[in-house]
């Protein structure tokens, strides 16, 4: 089956055009209309191009049953914008076997090289000064199964960096922001932070599959990869005699608090300056990956993404925001300068003819004439009120600043 309609494609296509397209079912629910109570689908649809949210308003109960999350699908239906994001509309909806797709043309993938990224790897490995610390690496990452395991792994199922070689892009950034911050903080162990990055998320490997679609295996369902990435480094560690068991007891604490509080799933929370480092590494890398993945959904010149739930906010597209404020000052300059040019000029009042002052009466000092005050001061309080009433000019009423025209698109929830 040819592929014709890529999500990538989607996201500028005509929102009059309809358009036919097979897609990998990324997640999938059923919720009820607030006024009917009929239900509705709402899917996440993916191919190797990116993700998108897509809604089946009508005859849901026909279809919804028949397929589920990792399925392929053929949707007939048109994109829509909906609170800035682009968005599918399905008509029609069918399962396609997998037997007749191609997984290549359904899987996001890196964008960049995924053997040179792990050449990289491999030459920070060969720049340990730690002897035992790059036996250790070495006889890992030098393991043809494990390579060809960590090479295809993504980094998430879909939070931050879920493609395949997302986890070895994530940890070669890592990588790089390690040693920065070694290279600042001296009390830093290099080599140890950089072990600690590169086993942090090793368990991945073993939780997440990407055969036909990114999805947890029952093995990572049910341990996670915290506790198998753990469980499997203590191993390798015991199987190279002489590995001191101190070192690899900081290895494990590595893995076991690279999540940073009890909360976020970590059995324990940091506890030495590479732990804490590898933490904030870790957490600024992917949340830097969220926030560039929810401004490249935004789409109709809006200036804000939707809410995303593992940044728990909205964001901000800083270059949309920037432009409309240069856009709004040109058209203020404009009217300005437009204003300017057409005011009328003033008109100048007639002279008013000066008469003769008549002469002071004999014996009288001559005074200049005062003329009366404009605004004469008041004889009593009541007298002052009223003049500063009447002083005051009307304010006029304060500008409704939550006031906001509703986002175009179709909203059938």
């Amino acid at each position: 089956m040819i592929k014709e309609h890529f999500v990538a494609d989607l996201k500028t296509i005509d929102r009059t055009a309809r358009f036919e397209s097979t897609f990998l079912v990324q997640a999938k629910e059923i919720r009820s209309k607030k006024k009917s109570g009929d239900p509705y689908l709402v899917l996440r649809l993916a191919d190797r191009t990116g993700v998108m949210d897509a809604r089946m308003w009508d005859n849901v109960s026909a279809v919804a049953e028949v397929f589920k999350a990792s399925d392929f699908v053929e949707i007939r239906g048109r994109v829509q914008d909906y609170n800035g994001q682009a968005q599918i509309v399905i008509g029609k909806l069918a399962v396609v076997p997998r037997a007749q797709v191609d997984p290549g043309e359904f899987l996001p993938r890196t964008r960049r090289n995924i053997d040179k990224m792990f050449g990289e790897v491999l030459a920070t490995i060969d720049g340990f000064t730690d002897p035992h610390l790059r036996r250790l690496m070495s006889d890992i990452f030098r393991d043809q199964e494990i390579a060809r395991r960590y090479k295809q792994a993504p980094a998430a199922s879909g939070m931050h960096h879920a493609w395949v070689g997302g986890l070895l892009e994530h940890v070669l950034s890592c990588l790089q922001l390690s040693q920065l911050l070694a290279s600042h903080y001296s009390e830093l162990d290099s080599d140890l932070l950089a072990s600690g990055v590169l086993l942090h998320d090793f368990g991945k490997i073993f939780e997440l599959s990407a055969d036909h679609a990114i999805e947890y295996t029952d093995e990572g369902r049910l341990l996670g990869h915290i506790a198998m990435g753990s469980a499997w480094l203590e191993r390798r560690c015991d199987e190279i005699e002489g590995f001191p068991p101190r070192l690899k007891t900081l290895l494990l604490h590595l893995v076991l608090s690279h999540h940073g509080k009890l909360e976020f799933g970590s059995p324990k929370q940091p506890l030495f300056p590479e732990a804490l480092a590898l933490h904030y590494i870790d957490d600024l890398d992917s949340r830097l990956e969220m926030m560039r993945a929810a401004t490249g959904e935004i789409t109709g010149g809006q200036a804000w993404s939707p809410f995303h739930r593992g940044l728990g906010s909205v964001v901000l597209d800083k270059g949309a925001f920037l432009r409309r404020g240069s856009e709004a000052d040109t058209a203020q300059e404009s009217g300005e300068q437009v204003g300017a040019d057409t005011r009328p000029a003033p008109q100048q009042s007639p002279a008013t003819p000066q008469r003769e002052r008549p002469a002071a009466p004999a014996g009288t000092h001559d005074q200049p004439l005062v003329p009366p005050a404009l605004h004469p001061e008041p004889s009593s309080g009541a007298g002052l009120g009223q003049a500063e009433h009447d002083e005051t000019p009307a304010k006029p009423p304060p500008p409704d600043l939550f006031s906001v025209s509703g986002p175009a698109g179709e909203n059938r929830e």
